[in-house]
């Protein structure tokens, strides 16, 4: 259920953008996109786990951040696409972490560690007319971190419990990130909705206890580009 509200939500924004670039065009548009490089928002829903430890579960959550695509050559770009917020974690981690636990009998458990991170992928890029793929190296710095305890108590009562885990895990992390983008309007890419996937897998080990275990985040992208004023008039 929280997967499907989040893709409802994301499509709903993805209506609402396009009646809203016109107001980015007429603040922003000349000043972060020109002949040279195209900037805009990104919107993903992502899906986290660790890979290295046993039993654990995907997480579903969102992102929000925005890309910068610089050009070099022809077909050719650098790619910055950072994020503000963006997720990494995993859920079914019962036996890893101690936790809460109630006095009343239990119909269903679970642990997850939600992290939130700044995320800074650098891409080269290759821009075709209808799509585009990158690869690069990811640094990720993660600035929020709790332990959420959840369960069901057989007289159907449900039970939260949240605590800090900063000490839990390793702030920084570092590793291969690589994205593939498909224009949703080819014939006008500057101005079109870009929807892709993108794919993180961290080298570093991000559980202080647990020195196999790895990021790895897949994120569903919807980006929306901030174009020019030319590149308007040349669209209409």
């Amino acid at each position: 259920m929280k997967t499907k509200s989040l893709f409802l939500v994301l499509f709903m924004f993805i209506g609402l953008a396009g009646q809203s670039q016109a107001l980015w065009i007429l603040i922003f548009g000349d000043k972060l996109t020109n002949d040279r490089m195209q900037s805009g928002i990104n919107i993903f829903v992502t899906r986290s786990d660790y890979n290295g430890i046993t039993n654990t579960k995907p997480m579903t959550s969102w992102a929000l951040g925005g890309f910068s695509d610089i050009k070099i050559k022809n077909h050719w770009n650098i790619s910055v696409e950072f994020t503000v917020k963006s997720p990494t974690g995993a859920s079914g981690l019962s036996e890893h972490f101690d936790h809460y636990e109630p006095t009343d009998s239990l119909s269903s458990q679970n642990v997850k560690l939600e992290n939130v991170n700044f995320s800074l992928p650098i891409y080269i890029k290759y821009k075709s007319k209808y799509f585009n793929v990158a690869v690069g190296p990811e640094f990720v710095y993660t600035y929020k971190s709790d332990l959420v305890y959840t369960a069901k108590t057989i007289n159907s009562e449900y039970i939260t419990v949240k605590s800090k885990s900063m000490e839990e895990i390793n702030r920084f992390d570092y590793g291969i990130s690589s994205t593939i983008e498909f224009y949703l309007f080819p014939k006008h890419p500057n101005t079109s909705i870009r929807l892709g996937l993108r794919y993180y897998y961290g080298f570093n080990n991000v559980l202080k206890d647990y020195a196999n275990a790895r990021n790895s985040v897949l994120m569903f992208k919807v980006g929306i580009p901030i174009a020019g004023k030319d590149a308007v008039i040349e669209k209409k």
